[in-house]
């Protein structure tokens, strides 16, 4: 019986591993054809294959939270049906790609961040810091900081509350 469990965990680092590493440095390039939530986009490459894609190093409003309407509502009026380029970092917890996307050259993951429509992720990878952007938007209220203090909640804090 422990052989078995061993194994099944060896196999399934492996699956997490391969899995991370496959997606990992992957170049899309393609349109927004739908937006999910505030960090989260669908992308149609030109084979016509949809992307779902979590922009990396940000956390934008959960549904339901404060605010997480006009986060998504925000980035589909710059973005929706516009031509980006993702570049594919990994995977999340929930399978999706995650990655730093950009339009005519600007990072739109930094633009939420700075626009005050997502959190900065203190834990994010590959070298990405967002927090000048999100401090410059809490200092001039803008977004999400424009809330009354007592609705403004981190999502991950708003999920475990709620």
């Amino acid at each position: 019986m422990k052989f078995q469990s061993y194994l099944f965990f060896l196999v399934s680092v492996f699956l997490s591993i391969s899995t991370q590493s496959a997606y990992a440095n992957q170049k899309i390039s393609g349109t927004v054809t739908a937006v999910i939530t505030g960090d989260i986009i669908i992308v149609k490459d030109k084979l016509m294959k949809s992307h779902r894609i979590r922009l990396g190093g940000i956390d934008a409003p959960e549904t339901r939270q404060p605010y997480w309407y006009s986060a998504k509502k925000f980035l589909a009026s710059n973005f929706q049906n516009q031509p980006v380029t993702v570049i594919v970092v990994g995977t999340d917890y929930k399978k999706q790609k995650v990655g730093f996307v950009f339009y005519e050259g600007m990072n739109i993951n930094h633009f939420m961040v700075a626009t005050g429509n997502a959190w900065a992720l203190r834990r994010a990878k590959r070298g990405v810091n967002y927090t000048e952007a999100e401090r410059s938007a809490r200092n001039n209220k803008d977004g999400i900081w424009s809330l009354p203090k007592e609705r403004i909640m981190r999502p991950s804090l708003w999920a475990k509350k709620n």
